[in-house]
C-alpha cells in the first residue's frame, strides 16, 4: 500500500521549488497541515516550500536549532537566509502573500 510521505502531506517541498523561502512546520499535527495547505493555496506565485519538522531535511535546514524549538513556533527561512519565528513569520508572510 502506497501512501504519502508523512513529511509532505501533498505540499510543494524543497525538490519541487529549491530556491523558494521554507516554512518549517509540524507535519503531525493536523492543524498545522491545515494551515500550511491554506498558505500553499494563497501563494500564486510557488514562493513557498514546506517542511516538516520531523523531515531528516529539517536537521540540515536548521542544525543549530533543537527539536524542542523547532516545536515551539513556525519558522520561515527567506531568500536571504534569514529565519522569521511565530508571530513574525506570519508578518513576513502577509507581505510576500497578498491574498493573505
Amino acid at each position: 500500500m502506497s501512501q504519502t510521505p508523512p513529511q509532505s502531506q501533498g505540499l510543494p517541498g524543497l525538490v519541487e521549488r529549491p530556491h523558494a523561502q521554507i516554512i518549517v512546520y509540524d507535519g503531525r499535527c493536523r492543524f498545522c497541515i491545515a494551515q500550511m495547505r491554506i498558505l500553499a493555496k494563497l501563494d500564486c506565485s510557488g514562493s513557498l516550500a514546506f517542511l516538516s519538522l520531523h523531515d531528516c531535511l529539517a536537521d540540515l535546514v536548521l542544525p543549530d536549532v533543537s527539536f524542542e524549538q523547532r516545536m515551539k513556533a513556525i519558522i520561515l527561512i527567506d531568500q536571504n537566509y534569514h529565519r522569521h519565528t511565530g508571530a513574525d513569520a506570519f508578518r513576513h508572510l502577509s507581505k510576500l502573500l497578498p491574498l493573505l
